[in-house]
This record gives structure tokens, C-alpha cells and sequence, in this order.
């Protein structure tokens, strides 16, 4: 604690000289003012003027206009991207105009790869790219989601919108979860990231990961954050206020409804039809003598607002650059209740100095707290409730508050589930400090080397308190007038939970590059070691008293533990290296590699060699290219290739080791509990990670100066030595736990592709971008038993076979009358009946068997996923939209969401679109009854589960984000003090086509679809800029 105390006082000291480094004092000045444009004319924004050898400095507005105060005598320096640097010497005050001239000799643009920053016209690599700007164009609280429909190959699906969630999964070409790393350190926190501080995001696909080795086999996603650039001072805040509507959480049947479609279910028994409900029950709600419950309406409210706040301040001198800010957001729950919301506190401080002429220090920290409050039932368990209850139940017992009626179904109540105050709370705090500080020299007697060391500490502290109430349910006698009680949650219990992460990286790096006529070189070397680790303890009572802490509790059943996976200690090192070779910008080759070791495994399979190699041709480099008319118009073409070996480890835990859980289980000896102990099983000293072999072909053109983009590639990868047990290929009973190996295999191939265009007309700019991608992943060999026959062999193999195969019935419609049933020679059965579902005949035999079940769809990640952003810009205005999707993919729903009436229970209203008969009391089975068509069968007629009656196609076409902004004039601004003032709306997820209906095409089906769903969100906001 004493040598964190002098490392915190030495990191504000150093934060309080690199600040105060950046403080000058001006004498007398020169006023100068003007107007930038380029050689059309037009004006140009974003123009930093600045006074040489000094923080002095200004930008151009939209309208090309800049004003600034220097000493007489001084420098002007006038640069902008794709623009040639000109420098003006100011003798006397007064107006000077300036004409920029395109750069056609500037520098490309550069991406961040692995351990560095290359051009992108010289990467071999598959790496793409996207500025911040772009990212936060999409607003959403979790900068995760923000990432959709952007990049080619990099999928975000968003399975809930819940306040404080922040499980959204992504990866890059379906290989599963990348690797995510922020400012040169991994570390998966990109939902928590103010999108405000994102400088660009680099996609890695190929084997360019291959240097961050056992981690990189699923691909790398690189987040850099902003950093401060020579400039004065400039303060941006802005302020977001957010209503959400609910999308995709379907309202149940009201009571007539329900007791409609429940006589239906009753008189569609053949052998013993049943109508349950009478008229006059019906008649009951329909003249309003009764009301029907609406579960939904009092547990769900359609509107909740949220905010954020954003204030960062950014600026340098010669030496000293700074970024900082401040963030603030709230969000709330559709409780009606208001019992769940979420709360974020963020503040980011980078900070680098030249402290000697080769020598540069930076500090990057990042504090992050947020808390989130909930009621003790789960999101999912409340909105199973709300569907699932009885609207001819009332809410409370007798209609009488605060007598929570006990439903006759299950005996819960989906209100008073909703409400903290009434079956308690769940509060979970997150707390998060991520600091990097590096120094790095590049000494001037050996131009192009470098040299750099960088120490990371991360640290997560989870604090989880809950508090489960016991509460009431009540049913009213009538005969006695009493309200009779069902106690639930009994006893009252407060239970808190802690958790801690740590992790210390420490690199050490070599770079150098230099230019020796048409030959370029650079190479770097790296060392690298992380050391991570976990603890955590619980700690629970029984209360005695009505209050929510632990010592009010009883200490006769009082709980002391941990979690055994909670608790952990991993090093790792490895040895980097990378080489790049460039003629002419013409012929480029990489190659790279990395050494690494791991704590998790055995002595004998502690280290592992990962690579790989990138070779390009930009034949667009080449004479006859150049000198062609035709052929010169396509400005840059390059091919590529590249090939590599890479890691995961990810399952890894120690599997070489064996052990006891203790305690476990136990028994009462002469009246004493005593614990056992249960062995661990086998240990497996030969497990290694995971091999990944990653091919891709690539080709980068750009067209009439980059009016025209294209990138396409063509990738596969092979994954060999996937984690698995011989529980099928040996005896049931071994005697004790058989250990993973490295058995499996599987293959994934595809393509992604993006088109960009981009043009201007005057003051009208726009640009248009798209991505598509395709990839599908197929088993290898998957260690299985034989089956007892041939076709159940072939049935259930999944090896060499592709993933998620969906086997299962194709649709072939709906009974439509009387006649059609009668003259289908598959229909076989007498109690079928007009809107019942029918199926093909696959095999063509006469008979719907399961021999005709076959490939109906696919429950993997979808194999087709895309993305198109547009943008537009005139004076002031600016408008940006995105759409997405996604195709190949299928989802099949249970329970409530899938089964009209299932358990006895309600169902959703979309059920009551349905085949019936014209009269309700006529008998279904009576061949003269008149049918009134619909989208589902008559009640109580379910579809086959594995049919396509119920495997859906989830493919949508979704606008995720539409942005209208337009930025004020300067000369109306100025006089406050405000370099500019942008006042913008946004619509997130406003429409979808898809032929899911009634959820979101994204709704999972986990948990049986019982999960928070995904918002429509209104933004209204402002952007202001001072200096």
C-alpha cells in the first residue's frame, strides 16, 4: 500500500508538470484573419493555423474563416489532411487569405496493426479500419453495439437493450470472441467506452494477428483512444437525451381473447371436446361488468428517458499534448415501477511529453464506476410472468391494495416481481482503473530507431449486494373476509459478494525503418509478460430484522464462501518479432512471429511458436500502368496473400493438474456432518492450445483518385486440436472424470468485401459505404460413439459436416377446407382440420415419417451479414444513415413464445390470428362448418417443433441508425465564445423488414425467448466547442 502510495503521488506530480508544461505567456501580438480555400475556391474547414514554435493556434470554421493573434515577425503554419503545408511570415496585421494545394505526395493513411502503425497502401495484411468519428455517428450507451454494419467481416449482434447489460457478442468472420485491444493493452471493456474518445478502430482478420499469438486465432479488434495533438486548449461538451420505446415485446391476450382461444383448445379434442368458459363468463368483460387484467400495461411503461454527459478538453505545445474527459450517463429500465436503471461515471486522462528532445513519456488513464440497480427477480423471470398469467386474474386479492392477488396458475404475480421495494434488490457496482505509462527514445544519432518500454496495471473490483424479501401473496375468502397469505422469498436473506481482477503487462520493444533509395525496411522485436489475477469471497445471512445488511442477520444459518473458478493466478511471456520489406511502394512483404509461454499448462507444453507471413503487388506501381489512360485511372490496385499459424487458450484452465473439491457432499456420522471429498478426475499433462491455420487472398483498388474503392477477400481457417472428452469412443463407467484433449477439428471459409464512393459537388459532399461478408464453418472430425444402424449413424454425425444443421420438416402450407383434407392422400389422420399445418413429402414415399426430415436451416451465426452507411454534408447540415443486416440464419422459439396457450398459461395477442370457425359453438370436426382463415391453426393445434411451421428464417434488413445534425454559422457563435455549435437528432433502430413479426429478428431464443428486449431509441442533442 506504501509503494502505491508514492506511485499515485508520483503520477499526479507527473500529470501536474506535463499540464503546467503547456501553459505560455504571449507579449504583444498581431491580429490576422482570413479565409482558406482550395484551388476550386472552396472553402475549407478543419485547417489548423498555427504560430510556429508555439501553442498559439486556430482552425478554419465551415466557411473557410480562421482568426489569430502572433507576435510580429512570426510564422503562420496553415496544414490540413491531403493538403500541402504552407508557411506564411506575418509582418503587419490585417487580412491573409491562402489557397491550399492538393498533396499528392503526402504521406497515406495510416492503420494501426499490431504493436505499431503501418500505411494502408503498403499493408499486406487483411486490416480495416474505421475513424472514430464514424463509430459515434450510431448512438447507443454501449459503444459495443455502435460497431454494427461498419466494417466488412466484423459482425455485433445486440440480443438485449437492458440498462447495465453488456452482453452483445462479436466476432470477426464467425470465428468467435476477438481478441480486444485498448491503447496497446487487451482488455475487453468496449461497451463501457465513451465512443467521444475513440480516435479509430482497426479489424484485424488474417494472419497479421499472428503476433499477439495464443490469444489471436479469433481475430483482433484495436481500439485507439484520442490523444492530444499541437494546438491551444479546445473544450467540446456534449449532451445526449435518449426516450426509448419498446420493440419486440409482444402484449398477451386480453380476457376475452384468452378464454376465446381456450374453448377452442377444449372443443379441439376429438375424443372428449370441452368448452370451459360459458357466455355469460365471456359476456362478463364484454359489457364491462368485468375488466380484463392488462399484466403488461402495469408492469411495462412504453417510454424511458436516459442522458449523457461528455465534457474532454485537448491540446499541446511542442512537447506537451493532453487529452482528457468527463462522462456522465443514466439510463432506466421499462419498469413501470422504475426499479431498474444504470449509472456511469467515466473520466480518461493522455498525457505525453517530450521531456528531452529523443525522449517521450505518456500516461493513459482511464477511471470507470457504474452501478446498477434491479429488482431481485430477473428480467427474464418477470416478462415470463407478465405473458404467462391469467388476464381473468386481478392484480390484487379482492381488488384491495396492497393485497398481492396469488394467480392461479403458478401462484406468482409479475407486479409485484417488478417492484424492489416488494421482493428486494439487486445492486452491483463496477469499478475499473486502466492506466498504461511508456517512455519512448529515438535517438537522432541512428535515424529510424526507436526504442520503448511500457508497464500497464489494470484493476476491476466487483461489488454485488443482494437482498431477497420475503413477501406475501394473498387469495380473499369471501366466507370469512380474510385475506388469506402465501408467503414467498421466505426467509428474508442480504447477501454480499466481492470480486477482484488484476493485470500487469509489461512490454519492451526495438523498432527501426528506414528508406535506402526504392527500398523500404522495418522491423521491430518485443518482449512481453502479463501477470493476471482473481479473488473473490461471498458472504450471506438469514435476516432477523427488517434491514438489508449483514449484521442484521442471523448467524445460526450464516454462509461464508467463495467461487473456486473466481480464484486464479496466470503469467505469460512472449517474444515478438516483425519484418516489413517495401521496394518502391511496389513489392511488399511481412513477415512476423511470436514465442509464447503459459502458467496453464504442463512443464512438457508451456510454450508454443505462432506465425506468419504477407506478401503484396501493387502493379499499379508499375510503368505500363501509369502510363496507360485507361489503366491509370485506377489509382491504386494491389493483390495480396498471406498465411499464418495462430493460438486460443482460452478454455485453458489447468488441466494438467488434478485435485479434490472439497468440501462435497457429506454424511451425518453419530449425529455429525461430515464433508467429502470428490476427485477431480484425470489430468491430462500433454493438453496444448488450440492450432489455427489462417489463409487469405485479398485485393485493395481505388479508382479516379479515390471517387471508387474496393477490398475483397477470400479467406479459410483451419482449427485443429479443439477441446474435448471421450465420453462416447469409451466406456461409460471408467471410474472416475475423463480429462479434455485436444480432439476436435473444424473448418471456416469465406469471403468479405467493401465498396466505398465518395465525391463532392461545391459545398455538397457526400459518401456512400458498404460491406458484405459470407462465411460458414464446417466440423471436421468430432469424437463420437457409433450408432446402432446406418441412418442414425449418418443422422446425428456432425463430423464433416457443417455447423447448426437444422434437420426438420419443409412447409407445405395450410389446409384450406374440407375438400383439400380429404383428397390429400398424406393426410391420414381423421382429426385433422381445416388450417392444420402440412408438410412435404421429402422422400416422396406416401407417408410424412422422419425419414423426411432434412436440411431446413441453419442455427449457427449467420452466414451472410452487411452493412451500408451514407453520409451527406452542405452547408452546415450533415445527415448520416446506416443500415444493416443479416441472412442465413434461423431461429426456432418455445414455450410461451412458440405454444398458443402453453402450460395452461396466456399467450401472446398474435396467436388470436388464427383459423376458427365462423361460429364459436360450432363443432370443429362437423364437415358443413364455415372457417375464418388466419396466420396460425385453430387453437390447440401445434405445428411440428422441427418443421418449418416453427423453425423461422431470421434474416432481417434493419435501418440501425439515421443522424441529423447541422452545425451554426461561426459569425453567430463567435460572440459567445463558441468556436462552433452543433445541434443534432437520431433515431437508433427505427425499422426492420424481417419475416419475424412479432420479436426482434436479434431475439434470441435462449432462455426461451424470456429476455429484456431491444429499444427504439430518439436522441436530441448538442455539441459545443470553446477556446
Amino acid at each position: 500500500m506504501r509503494l502505491l502510495t508514492k506511485f499515485s503521488f508520483k503520477v499526479l506530480l507527473l500529470i501536474a508538470v506535463l499540464i503546467l508544461a503547456a501553459v505560455r505567456l504571449d507579449a504583444q501580438s498581431l491580429s490576422v484573419s482570413g479565409i482558406v480555400s482550395d484551388q476550386s475556391g472552396t472553402p475549407l474547414s478543419g485547417v489548423a493555423v498555427i504560430e510556429s514554435g508555439t501553442n498559439n493556434a486556430d482552425i478554419t470554421d465551415l466557411e473557410g474563416k480562421y482568426r489569430i493573434s502572433v507576435k510580429p515577425g512570426a510564422t503562420l503554419e496553415f496544414s490540413c489532411l491531403g493538403f500541402a503545408t504552407e508557411n506564411v511570415k506575418v509582418e503587419k496585421a490585417g487580412t491573409l487569405n491562402l489557397v491550399l494545394k492538393e498533396d499528392t505526395t503526402m504521406l497515406e493513411d495510416a492503420v494501426v496493426v499490431g504493436y505499431g502503425v503501418q500505411k494502408k497502401t503498403t499493408l499486406t495484411g487483411s486490416v480495416a479500419s474505421v475513424a472514430g468519428g464514424e463509430i459515434a455517428a450510431t448512438k447507443n450507451s454501449n459503444a459495443q453495439n455502435m460497431l454494427t454494419g461498419k466494417v466488412a467481416g466484423l459482425r455485433v449482434v445486440q440480443t438485449t437493450s437492458e440498462p447495465g447489460t453488456f452482453n452483445s457478442s462479436i466476432s470477426i468472420r464467425n470465428f468467435g470472441s476477438p481478441l480486444v485491444i485498448i491503447d496497446g493493452v487487451p482488455r475487453q471493456t468496449i461497451g463501457r467506452l465513451n465512443a467521444n474518445d475513440i480516435e479509430s478502430m482497426s479489424v484485424i482478420k488474417d494472419a497479421s494477428a499472428a503476433v499477439y499469438g495464443v490469444k489471436a486465432a479469433d481475430g483482433v479488434i484495436i481500439i485507439t483512444t484520442k490523444q492530444g495533438k499541437k494546438d491551444r486548449m479546445s473544450l467540446d461538451y456534449e449532451y445526449n437525451l435518449n426516450i426509448s420505446t419498446l420493440t419486440g415485446l409482444p402484449r398477451p391476450l386480453d380476457a376475452t381473447q384468452y378464454m376465446t382461444l381456450y374453448n377452442e383448445q377444449g372443443w379441439s379434442n376429438y375424443e372428449r371436446p370441452a368448452k370451459v368458459y360459458s357466455d355469460e363468463d365471456m359476456a362478463a368483460y364484454a359489457n364491462g361488468e368485468k375488466v380484463s387484467t392488462d399484466w403488461y400495461g402495469n408492469v411495462v411503461r412504453n417510454l424511458t428517458p436516459s442522458h449523457q454527459h461528455t465534457l474532454s478538453a485537448t491540446g499541446g505545445t511542442d512537447r506537451t499534448n493532453y487529452y482528457m474527459s468527463l462522462s456522465l450517463s443514466d439510463q432506466n429500465g421499462f419498469y413501470r415501477d422504475g426499479g431498474l436503471d444504470y449509472t456511469q461515471y467515466s473520466f480518461r486522462s493522455n498525457v505525453s511529453s517530450r521531456v528531452l528532445d529523443d525522449l517521450t513519456v505518456s500516461l493513459n488513464l482511464w477511471a470507470n464506476m457504474d452501478t446498477k440497480n434491479e429488482p431481485y427477480e430477473s428480467s427474464g423471470g418477470i416478462i415470463r410472468s407478465l405473458w404467462r398469467q391469467r388476464p381473468t386474474d386481478p392484480i390484487y386479492a379482492n381488488d384491495t391494495e396492497p393485497y398481492f392477488f396469488k394467480t392461479t396458475l403458478d401462484g406468482y404475480n409479475p407486479i409485484a416481481m417488478s417492484k424492489s421495494n416488494v421482493v428486494g434488490y439487486n445492486k452491483s457496482t463496477y469499478k475499473m482503473l486502466q492506466s498504461m505509462f511508456s517512455m519512448e527514445y529515438k535517438p537522432s544519432y541512428v535515424p529510424g530507431l526507436s526504442a520503448k518500454v511500457s508497464l500497464s496495471y489494470d484493476t476491476t473490483i466487483n461489488d454485488y449486494k443482494t437482498n431477497r424479501k420475503a413477501y406475501n401473496l394473498y387469495v380473499y375468502n369471501d366466507a370469512t373476509g380474510e385475506y388469506r397469505p402465501n408467503t414467498l422469498n421466505s426467509p428474508s436473506r442480504v447477501r454480499r459478494s466481492y470480486a477482484t481482477h488484476q493485470d500487469v503487462l509489461f512490454n519492451a520493444a526495438l523498432n527501426y525503418q528506414n528508406t535506402f533509395g526504392k527500398h523500404s525496411v522495418s522491423a521491430m522485436f518485443l518482449y512481453e509478460e502479463e501477470h493476471q489475477k482473481g479473488d473473490n469471497f461471498y458472504a450471506q445471512r438469514d435476516l432477523s430484522l427488517n434491514l438489508d445488511q449483514l449484521f442484521a442477520g442471523n448467524a445460526l444459518d450464516q454462509e461464508a464462501n467463495m467461487s473456486v473458478s473466481g480464484l486464479y493466478e496466470y503469467v505469460s511471456a512472449g517474444f515478438i518479432g516483425r519484418a516489413n520489406y517495401d521496394y518502391g511502394g511496389k513489392y511488399l512483404v511481412e513477415v512476423n512471429g511470436r514465442y509464447d509461454q503459459s502458467s496453464k499448462f504442463s512443464p512438457r507444453q508451456r510454450g508454443g511458436f505462432f506465425f506468419g507471413g504477407s506478401i503484396g503487388y501493387r502493379i499499379s506501381e508499375e510503368d505500363f500502368w501509369k502510363n496507360n489512360a485507361i489503366l491509370s485511372s485506377i489509382t491504386n490496385l494491389k493483390i495480396r496473400a498471406s498465411y499464418g499459424k495462430m493460438g486460443r487458450d482460452n478454455a485453458l484452465d489447468f488441466q494438467y493438474l488434478t485435485g479434490y473439491t472439497y468440501p462435497s457432499s457429506g454424511y451425518v456420522f453419530n449425529g455429525v456432518f461430515i464433508a467429502g471429498l470428490t476427485d477431480k478426475g484425470l489430468a491430462n499433462e500433454n493438453i496444448t492450445w488450440e492450432n489455427c491455420y489462417t489463409t487469405n487472398f485479398g485485393i485493395d483498388a481505388e479508382a479516379w483518385n479515390g471517387l471508387l474503392g474496393v477490398t475483397f477477400d477470400a479467406f479459410t481457417r483451419l482449427r485443429k486440436g479443439i477441446f474435448g472428452t471421450r465420453s462416447q469412443t469409451l466406456p461409460n463407467t471408467t471410474g472416475t472424470t475423463l480429462p479434455q484433449e485436444n480432439l476436435n477439428g473444424e473448418q471456416t471459409t469465406g469471403w468479405d468485401m467493401s465498396v466505398s464512393h465518395h465525391n463532392n459537388f461545391g459545398e455538397f459532399r457526400y459518401s456512400v459505404t458498404g460491406n458484405l461478408s459470407y462465411a460458414f464453418t464446417k466440423n471436421l472430425y468430432r469424437d463420437r460413439a457409433k450408432a446402432g444402424n446406418s441412418y442414425e449413424n449418418w443422422y446425428n454425425n456432425d463430423s464433416y459436416r457443417n455447423q447448426g444443421i437444422w434437420f426438420g420438416l419443409a412447409e407445405n402450407g395450410q389446409y384450406q377446407n374440407w375438400n383439400e383434407i380429404y383428397n390429400d392422400p398424406l393426410s391420414t389422420s381423421y382429426s385433422q382440420l381445416p388450417g392444420d399445418y402440412k408438410y412435404v413429402d421429402w422422400n416422396e414415399d406416401g407417408y410424412i415419417t422422419d425419414a423426411d426430415r432434412h436440411i431446413i436451416g441453419y442455427s449457427a451465426d449467420p452466414q451472410i451479414y452487411y452493412g451500408l452507411t451514407i453520409e451527406l454534408y452542405w452547408k452546415g447540415i450533415d445527415f448520416n444513415m446506416l443500415w444493416q443486416g443479416a441472412a442465413r440464419h434461423w431461429v426456432a422459439y418455445t414455450e410461451i413464445l412458440g405454444t398458443s396457450l402453453w402450460g395452461g398459461g396466456n399467450s401472446p395477442a398474435y396467436f388470436y390470428d388464427r383459423w376458427h370457425p365462423v361460429d364459436p359453438d360450432a363443432n370443429p370436426y362437423d364437415p358443413t362448418t364455415k372457417w375464418i382463415s388466419g396466420t396460425y391453426a385453430y387453437a390447440g393445434r401445434q405445428a411440428d417443433v422441427n418443421s418449418e411451421h416453427r423453425i423461422l428464417n431470421a434474416a432481417y434488413l434493419r435501418l440501425k441508425s439515421v443522424d441529423l445534425g447541422y452545425t451554426l454559422p461561426s459569425k453567430w457563435t463567435q460572440k459567445a465564445h463558441i468556436e462552433s455549435l452543433r445541434i443534432f437528432a437520431n433515431i437508433y433502430n427505427p425499422l426492420t423488414f424481417s419475416g419475424i413479426k412479432h420479436v426482434d429478428p436479434e431475439h434470441t431464443s435462449q432462455n426461451n425467448g424470456y429476455i429484456y428486449p431491444i429499444n427504439t431509441t430518439y436522441n436530441l442533442g448538442i455539441q459545443l466547442k470553446f477556446r
